[in-house]
């Protein structure tokens, strides 16, 4: 009986040793299985100021690790800062989002021989793009290594003004070496990557862009530090690099011995995926319609709603839908379409909004008022958005002989001919009524050029002349299109013109009251 109680003991305590070495033990492969990294963290925007910080990008990791360790690492984030900064500021930014991603190794476990030695800091505006070279595979920008037999061919999601400038890189040192020195995985151009991704249409070349590299490093062994500043653009004899590509791009460099400087907090701190179908991807150009973000999320909130009560459950395919701004003639296009590959989806309206939300609040990010589009993806559905003209309505006026007359198509232009007979001048700052520089409104007749209360949907508004051939013009077809079987009995309408300069409400009616200067009420 004591045998067996001994034995039992014995067989517990062995058990128990068991456990403490297996929580003792520390792992330190570092595969997608074991690290689990968010593909980009949520919009983080404080007017006092948020800490520095850069997240791994998982875009850029294969979907599957074969081999086992198989994999990429680098780290991003894109920091706005309200005021102007000095390259002092921002060899200090480099150096501090440097510390911030060595604390994340810690964290995520990741092995010495996987941590980049760079992070670089590219300034456009008020905006630092931050971005570490690349360690591992596969390669972000070219298909395959050099290694591999790689000829300098760069893979499809590579933008195209990046892309073009490594070629001619290529072209000025002939066939000799086809590809960059580091295999374009260096920080400065994956920090040019996330720019030109961020900011379609534009240009770099066109933005006065500074840039910087802030390289560490410790001895494997003795694990002291070898570097621990400023790293010049790469090149050397035999190979072209980043020294090559940046005056391609006409983007300056921060020499080496510029001392860092304090610098105030970011407001707002985001992340830019590079590849794969769920990256970020803002798709308005400087010539696209702009929104509102009130009025495309008022609309994200219908669509998201409509998907969660779909009633064809997991056979749901995904929908699109158009909404008409309040003001304007933008129209707001939403989509929600199914990931290449992907049989079914369905999502529930938090998720829907959510995905919509960062394609909003992380484009076009200097403003509220000029939002143009965006897409993203979540593995199973792609959402995206984008803004088109739609041709204005006149809206005739309602024979509503109480408060309004009709009068002859003649006389309407002949009222017409005096009012716009000088032009029109209307400034911005009128845009709450109608404008005091109006001429007056004549008798029996309202003429009225205004701002329509609602300027979602229209060019941001600024000073606008009109002249009289135009003027009388836009009024001419307010009268023609509306009460088209007579010339005798017309009664008026409105109709809003948009223009590069804002959109303009023009109205013109029979008015039964007497004489008056501008401010009469509007049709309607």
């Amino acid at each position: 009986m004591a045998s067996k109680m001994v034995s039992r003991i014995i067989l517990l305590l062995t058990l128990l040793v068991g456990l403490v070495l297996s929580l003792n033990t520390t792992d330190t492969t570092d595969t997608i299985d074991t690290i689990d990294t968010t593909e980009f963290f949520e919009l983080t925007a404080r007017d006092d100021g948020i800490d520095l910080d850069v997240r791994r990008d998982k875009s850029v990791r294969p979907k599957r690790a074969k081999p086992p360790g198989f994999d990429s690492y680098l780290w991003s984030s894109i920091a706005t800062f309200t005021g102007d900064l000095t390259d002092g500021n921002l060899v200090q930014i480099a150096d501090d989002a440097h510390k911030r991603m060595r604390d994340h190794w810690k964290t995520e476990r990741i092995d010495v021989t996987k941590q980049p030695t760079v992070m670089t800091a590219l300034k456009v505006g008020r905006s630092v793009y931050l971005a570490s070279s690349t360690k591992g595979n596969p390669p972000v920008v070219y298909e395959r290594r050099r290694g591999q037999d790689g000829k300098g061919d760069v893979k499809k999601a590579v933008p195209d003004e990046l892309a073009n400038a490594l070629t001619a890189c290529l072209n000025s040192r002939g066939s000799k070496e086809p590809q960059h020195q580091n295999e374009a995985q260096c920080g400065e151009v994956m920090a040019i990557f996330a720019w030109i991704k961020q900011n379609p249409g534009q240009k770099i070349s066109d933005q006065e862009a500074v840039i910087i590299a802030w390289e560490y490093k410790e001895d494997s062994q003795s694990k002291k530090v070898i570097a621990n500043g400023i790293k010049p653009p790469c090149n050397s004899r035999d190979f072209w690099g980043c020294k090559s590509l940046l005056p391609k791009l006409k983007i300056r460099e921060v020499k080496k011995g510029v001392k860092g400087e304090p610098y105030s907090k970011p407001t707002e701190i985001r992340q830019q995926a590079l590849l794969g179908s769920c990256a970020l991807t803002c798709t308005g150009t400087p010539d696209s319609r702009g929104t509102t973000r009130e009025a495309i999320m008022k609309h994200v909130d219908d669509i998201c709603e409509r998907m969660s009560k779909d009633n064809r459950g997991k056979r749901f395919k995904g929908f699109s839908e158009e909404y008409k701004n309040a003001g304007g003639t933008t129209v707001n296009a939403l989509k929600i379409s199914l990931e290449e590959g992907a049989d079914q989806g369905i999502a529930s309206k938090a998720e829907c909004k959510k995905n919509f939300q960062k394609t909003i609040d992380e484009c076009d990010t200097n403003t509220r008022t000029q939002k143009k589009g965006g897409r993203i993806g979540d593995g199973r559905l792609i959402y995206s958005w984008s803004t088109h003209a739609d041709e204005s309505k006149v809206k005739c006026q309602k024979h509503d002989k109480d408060n309004y007359t009709h009068k002859t198509r003649d006389y309407f232009l002949e009222n017409i001919k005096r009012y716009c007979k000088d032009g029109l001048k209307l400034k911005a700052q009128d845009q709450q009524g109608e404008n005091p520089d109006q001429p007056m409104v004549m008798n029996s007749v309202n003429l009225l050029v205004r701002y329509p209360e609602s300027q979602s949907g229209c060019h941001t508004g600024k000073d606008h002349e009109v002249s009289a051939e135009d003027c009388e013009r836009s009024f001419r077809i307010i009268i023609d299109e509306c009460d088209t079987n007579t010339r005798e009995e017309k009664w008026g309408g409105s109709r809003i013109y948009d223009t590069n300069d804002g959109c303009f409400d023009y109205s013109v009616t029979g008015w039964k009251g007497e004489e008056s200067h501008h401010g009469l009420p509007p049709p309607t």
